[in-house]
């Protein structure tokens, strides 16, 4: 952590032009080329700008640009760059991101907030977001996450009643949400050593640990949902609704996923059918049998790495009755046959 608090080459740049441009970056950039174009029009005088940014400026980062594809890497971390322009861009996994020291600008659609050591937000793929600090005391922690390893590894936390929770899931399953969920209440002692824990981890030399990874960062999960649920926020969209049917709803198909139908949930909450159908397709983005399909593909992805049964076994632990069926989704899903998979990501 102490290298962190010293300014890299490419902060070193962005602070140089930050001292020439400073008015420039009251507002988030689109790209690099329209930062380079408004510094020109402000300075015809100035030295060029490159025409490529000292770090990656992209309007999305995709999974294979901070996770090797092959790799069992469910977590990485990065620090914020200092004095880097605010860009917007979007994510296609999680992020926590974690105020270790000093402060920094977050921004979501056209709202942004200044927040403080220990404050975090947690922010679900697809959101236009974008972050500054220009402090050479800013020490801005990205805990990232796949999209597919969330889901997994959290299952058992999100089964919890509660606003955090609920909009926890609508960030698995909606991609259209544009909001993060906003921590800002002061440093918790604990919350803090483990975002140390897992940078340390992740930048330790020789092997690292994504079981240790995966499981630090679920103990900041289940701290923060513990001591804090009270007090973290939505942040980027203007009122909440309380509902918390959703992770009870996924809750009951996970657990009973082999027999569960429509009908039989409605008859769990005392709903018709028409209005849970809705209900569900409203908060999640998804259809009940789209987000049955996900549940099961998912179950039998795990099965195959995790276990020697057979396919038929695993279809009739996950209450798949058209074989056809099963393995068209799972391809669609994973790009390769079950036995592939089990060939590639199973036991030995």
């Amino acid at each position: 952590m102490d290298e962190l608090k010293k300014l890299n080459e490419a902060e070193q740049i962005y602070k140089t032009w930050y001292a020439k441009y400073r008015t420039l970056y009251m507002t988030p950039i689109e790209n690099w080329d329209s930062f380079r174009t408004a510094c020109k029009e402000r300075d015809e005088d100035s030295v060029s700008l490159p025409l490529q940014p000292p770090t990656f400026l992209e309007t999305c980062f995709l999974e294979d640009k901070f996770f090797f594809p092959d790799a069992e890497e469910d977590v990485a971390v990065i620090s914020n760059a200092r004095y880097c322009p605010a860009f917007w861009h979007k994510l296609s996994f999680f992020k926590i991101l974690y105020v270790y020291s000093g402060s920094c600008w977050f921004y979501i659609n056209d709202r942004k907030i200044q927040i403080k050591e220990g404050a975090f937000c947690i922010v679900g793929p697809n959101v236009r977001q974008a972050v500054f600090s220009d402090s050479d005391d800013d020490i801005i922690i990205n805990l990232l996450m796949r999209k597919s390893s969330f889901t997994e590894a959290f299952a058992s936390l999100l089964m919890e009643q509660g606003i955090v929770t609920e909009y926890l899931w609508r960030m698995i399953y909606n991609n259209t949400e544009n909001f993060s969920l906003l921590y800002e209440g002061g440093k918790n002692a604990t919350l803090h050593e483990t975002v140390k824990e897992i940078y340390d981890e992740l930048n330790r030399q020789g092997k690292k640990s994504n079981l240790i990874c995966k499981s630090l960062l679920m103990i900041f999960f289940g701290i923060a949902l513990r001591e804090h649920a009270d007090e973290i926020a939505l942040f980027g969209i203007t009122r909440m609704e309380k509902s918390y049917h959703i992770p009870k709803i996924l809750t009951i198909m996970r657990m009973h996923m082999d027999t569960i139908t429509l009908p039989a949930l409605a008859e769990e909450f005392g709903l018709s059918e028409g209005y849970l159908s809705r209900y569900i397709k409203k908060e999640t983005g998804h259809t009940f049998s789209y987000l049955l399909k996900e549940i099961r593909t998912k179950k039998a992805a795990q099965m195959l790495r995790n276990t020697k049964f057979s396919i038929d076994k695993i279809l009739e632990t996950i209450g798949y009755v058209d074989n056809s069926s099963f393995y068209r989704n799972f391809k669609e899903k994973y790009a390769m046959a079950p036995a592939q998979y089990r060939n590639r990501f199973g036991l030995m």
